[in-house]
């Protein structure tokens, strides 16, 4: 994955997993600051041929990330229990 990918996955990602939702081509262009979102169509695109993301084409917002989210979880509470923080995320409300 280079640099650029790697930018607009985590971004994605990123956006995914706090809003919900996917980040429009404007946002993402924005927030690698390009000057174009055909920038932001070429990168996606290899990520989608790589298999990191999938599309519906002619559908705004619609880049999945192909990610086990249980896998997800369970690094996340590996991350929080190494840290020592594990029981004040014991609360699920705050999950």
């Amino acid at each position: 994955m280079t640099r650029n990918e790697k930018k607009v996955y985590d971004f994605i990602r990123r956006n995914l997993m706090n809003d919900g939702i996917c980040p429009s081509y404007e946002e993402i262009k924005d927030y690698c600051g390009w000057k174009s979102k055909s920038s932001v169509n070429r990168v996606v695109l290899q990520l989608e041929k790589k298999g990191y993301v999938t599309l519906k084409y002619g559908v705004a917002r619609s880049i999945k990330i192909k990610d086990n989210y249980e896998e997800l979880y369970k690094r996340a509470m590996m991350f929080i229990v190494s840290k020592g923080q594990y029981e004040e995320y014991m609360d699920y409300d705050k999950i």
